[in-house]
Parts: structure tokens; C-alpha cells; sequence
């Protein structure tokens, strides 16, 4: 490794780890701290309900997700980040140079993440029979799989990128919605057997995942050297690749072509329902502006959409596994009582729209200032611009997944009891998201990052829960005569509809 090289690679693994106020060991911390937590948990669940081997390949398919996650989602800034091009550009140092020091702290930026993923998986396993060697050789396993995988993954997208562009998103999606589906799954299994430990490795279907094939790795020197080899030459091969087509690949991503057609494209549907909703539903024009600055906003921002789409997905999952393992329906009420849905998918869709919500006050990292912005223009009411912020999010998202849940259930359950839960569910989460309304004070797209962390959105979880319970509780209630429903839903809707208003006649919103 020459001097331009070494120089360059300190730069760009520390500039990983920097974030707005420039503070690397932040950063560091909050991220290790996260990642720690819910692989730990994870990594418990699994100990608790399966036997060794089922955990290994457990192990190695959670860690896969964890990686490929981090890798994806932030691709462009890990291995193209614009900045850092046009500042090494007019230096003497040539594309090789960048690209192999880009290529190391990506690498070494992995391997940070990588340890923080294993050291909890590994840290149980040792418990399964007290083996140091065999401990030590799972975790070589499991890093030479996890890179393997990973890498993997990573090859696919850099060539998807090149061919299809923006498309290559969608991998991204899959992936989330497979591994959300995934998580679930295997927390609803955990739950109807958690008294006993269970033979994963007894399915079936389990041979055709690679995983089922590392976890010989675990007993086997042969197998591992295999491995390891094989990890070794995905990553030599994709250095290859990315330094022939570096040039090429920074252009598709920072220069995409046809880009006037794609957006004339996008407006055909996206834009064309949203005007419609705009022109019919929202009347007040400051609402307007807020909700096309997030129609906008969504179009063009990619980490807006990585907030919004898996947060669609997950009521979705819930739903499918509910109807998969026959956990669909709360305990029966007596004769004359509306069947009620299982307390998941009312807990799980009320906490995706409040997170929904709250995405919608987050900064997005490539169009910042908008706090500045809301504080010089002339609003006279920002409530109402925080209004449209939540007709959004029902338009756009929970409207469509309460209809793909209709569908899912309408064979499952009578049409009067699924009438009844969605409509129920629809206006107490809206009355509830009224009350939140009261004390909400915070512009669109004007909070920091940094300023809404892991601790914030579980403080958000844990108080929607609470407040969900309540709600729930009544249900089991009001769920015994039909119109005892009607009347809430009304009073639901009467209530909200109040709230909102006596909000907006305040001079000092």
C-alpha cells in the first residue's frame, strides 16, 4: 500500500464515522450501542428455543441481513460518496489509487459492524457446551460467512446499479421485506415453543440455504478452508470489477440519464393521485404546499423512502404470518359478538403510523435548511402544515395497506367482523394520532438526525404501546354488539375532528 493510498484510507474511514456536528466518537458509540442490543436480543431468542446447529445457521442468516442492510442502504456513500471524488480529483492521484483506498475503508468499515454483529452470537453460543475451540471456530465461521454473503449481495447490486440504474433499489425493498418476514416468523415460532428446544435443521426446505451448508464449516477444517477461499475470491473479483468500472459506476449513480422522462413518468401515477387527493380533500392552502413539499420530498429522496416503504411492509408480514400459522383472530366473545383481529396487527399498524408520522419531521440529509426555511416564510398556522403531513401518511400508505389487508383477510374471516376491525382500527389510531397532535410543535423535515435516535423512537414505541393497550382493551368491549362499534368509530372520528379544529382557531399555532 503506497503513501496516497495510506493517506487516503485514514481520510475515508474516519470520515465514515463523522456525522453533521463532525463528531466520529458519537456516532460510533450510538451505532455500536444499537447494533449490540438487537443482535443480543436476537441472538437470546435463539439460544433459548433452538439446539446448536439450528443456532449457527440462525446466526448466520441474521448477521447476513444486519451486514447487507448497512452496505446497501448506504452503497453510493460508502464506495462513490461525490465529495470525496471532487476533492481527489484535481490531486495526483490516480483512479487505482482511489478506488483501493475507497475499496480498504469500505472494507475495514464493515468489519466494524461485522464484530459488533458476532460478538453477541458468539458470546451465547459458548454456552451450548462450554467449548473454546469450537466456540473460536464458530466465530471464524461466521465472519468467512458473513463476508462471503455479503459480498455476494454486494457484487449483485453493483451490477444492477450499472444496468438498471435506480431500479437496483428494489433489491433493497426485497431484501428488507425478507428479512422483516423472516424475524417475525421465527419470533412467532420461538412463541409457540418456548418451553422446548426445536430441531431447525429437521425441515425440509432447510438444504437449499447456503447457511444449511456453513454450518459444517463448524466441525470441519476442510470445509472452512473451502470457505474462507471462496470469501477471499468474491472480494478479489468485485475489487477488480469496481476498478474497472468505477468511472462508469460514479456517473450512473450521480449523473442518471433520462432523467426528465423518468420523472414525467413518475408523475403519471404517483403525482396524478396526489394532485387528487390535493384538489378534493385538502381545502386550506398552507396544507397543500406541506403535502406537496412531501409528495416531492418522497419522489426524489432516497432515504426518505428507506424510512417509509419497510415501514409499509410490516403490517403486511404480520398479517401473512398471522394467516400462515392460524393466529389470526382474538379469543371468541359470546354470542352476538364481532370477531376481533389478533392484538398484533392493531399494535403493529398503530406503530407504524405514528413512526410514519415521525419520519415525516426528520431531516433529510440531502435537502437540509428546512427549519430555516419554515422559520422565515410567512405560516400562519403550523398545525396545519403538520396536518398535511398526516393526511399524507393515510393517503399514501395506510389507506392502500389497510385495502392489500382486506384482501388478504376477506376469505379468512366474515366481511362484517373484517368491516368492522379495519374501520375501528382506522379512527381510533386517527384519534389517537389527534391526541399527539396537541403537543406537536416540530416543522416537516426540520429535525436533526441526531436528535432523534434508537432511545427516541423506543421512548415513541413504548408510550403508542401503552396508549394502544388502553384502546384494545376497549375494543374487547365495544366488540360485543355491532353498534357499540358504530358509536365508537363516531365518537372516534367526532372527537378527532374537534381536537383538530380547536388546534387550528389557536392564534399561536
Amino acid at each position: 500500500m503506497n503513501s496516497n493510498v495510506k493517506i487516503l484510507f485514514k481520510t475515508f474511514f474516519k470520515l465514515e464515522f463523522r456525522d453533521n456536528e463532525n463528531s466520529a466518537k458519537k456516532k460510533f458509540i450510538g451505532v455500536v450501542i444499537s447494533y449490540l442490543f438487537a443482535n443480543a436480543v436476537l441472538s437470546l431468542n435463539s439460544f433459548l428455543s433452538f439446539e446448536k446447529t439450528g443456532y449457527e445457521l440462525l446466526a448466520f442468516s441474521t448477521g447476513v441481513f444486519l451486514l447487507v442492510f448497512v452496505v446497501l442502504s448506504d452503497f453510493s456513500n460508502i464506495f462513490f460518496t461525490k465529495r470525496h471524488i471532487d476533492a481527489v480529483n484535481p490531486l495526483p492521484v490516480s483512479v487505482s489509487e482511489l478506488v483501493t483506498a475507497k475499496y480498504a475503508a469500505a472494507f475495514a468499515y464493515l468489519a466494524v459492524f461485522a464484530a459488533v454483529i458476532i460478538i453477541p452470537q458468539t458470546a451465547f453460543y459458548f454456552f451450548y457446551e462450554k467449548n473454546i475451540y469450537g466456540t473460536l471456530m464458530f466465530a471464524a465461521v461466521n465472519v468467512s460467512s458473513l463476508f462471503l454473503l455479503t459480498g455476494i449481495f454486494l457484487f449483485l447490486y453493483t451490477i444492477c446499479v450499472r444496468l438498471f440504474s435506480e431500479k437496483a433499489g428494489f433489491l433493497l425493498y426485497f431484501l428488507q421485506f425478507i428479512f422483516f418476514f423472516y424475524v417475525i416468523y421465527i419470533s412467532s415460532h420461538i412463541s409457540k415453543k418456548a418451553t422446548v428446544r426445536s430441531d431447525i435443521m429437521a425441515s425440509e426446505y432447510i438444504k437449499y440455504f447456503p447457511q444449511y451448508y456453513f454450518t459444517f464449516a463448524v466441525d470441519n477444517a476442510l470445509w472452512f478452508l473451502m470457505l474462507l477461499l471462496l470469501t477471499v475470491l468474491v472480494y478479489a473479483s468485485y475489487y477488480y470489477y469496481l476498478k474497472k468500472n468505477y468511472n462508469l459506476l460514479s456517473a450512473v449513480i450521480y449523473d442518471l440519464k433520462d432523467k426528465k422522462k423518468k420523472e414525467k413518468e413518475k408523475k403519471n401515477i404517483y403525482t396524478g393521485y396526489n394532485n387528487f387527493i390535493c384538489s378534493k380533500f385538502i381545502s386550506n392552502n398552507e396544507e397543500k404546499a406541506s403535502y406537496m413539499l412531501t409528495v416531492n420530498q418522497l419522489r426524489s429522496s432516497k432515504s426518505l423512502k428507506m424510512k417509509f416503504i419497510p415501514l409499509a411492509f410490516i403490517p403486511l408480514i404480520v398479517t401473512m404470518i398471522a394467516v400462515i400459522t392460524g393466529a389470526l383472530l382474538f379469543e371468541p366473545g359470546g354470542e352476538g359478538s364481532v370477531q376481533i383481529l389478533t392484538p398484533s396487527f392493531f399494535f403493529t399498524l398503530l406503530m407504524c403510523i405514528k413512526l410514519l408520522v415521525s419520519a415525516t419531521k426528520i431531516e433529510d440529509e440531502n435537502s437540509q435548511g428546512a427549519a430555516w426555511a419554515f422559520s422565515v416564510l410567512p405560516v400562519s398556522s403550523l398545525k396545519r402544515v403538520i396536518n398535511a403531513n398526516i393526511k399524507f401518511v393515510y393517503a399514501n400508505f395506510i389507506f392502500p395497506v389497510v385495502l392489500l389487508l382486506s384482501l388478504i383477510l376477506i376469505f379468512k374471516i366474515p366481511t362484517l367482523a373484517l368491516l368492522c376491525n379495519m374501520v375501528f382500527v382506522l379512527t381510533s389510531s386517527y384519534f389517537i394520532i389527534s391526541v399527539f397532535f396537541l403537543f406537536d410543535k416540530i416543522a416537516p423535515y426540520s429535525l436533526e438526525n441526531s436528535r432523534y435516535n434508537s432511545v427516541s423512537k423506543l421512548g415513541e414505541i413504548l408510550l403508542i404501546m401503552l396508549v394502544g393497550i388502553v384502546i384494545f382493551v376497549s375494543q374487547i368491549f365495544i366488540f360485543e354488539n355491532v353498534i357499540f362499534v358504530g358509536i365508537s368509530v363516531l365518537a372516534f372520528l367526532i372527537v378527532s375532528a374537534f381536537l383538530k379544529k380547536r388546534q387550528f382557531t389557536l392564534k399561536s399555532n
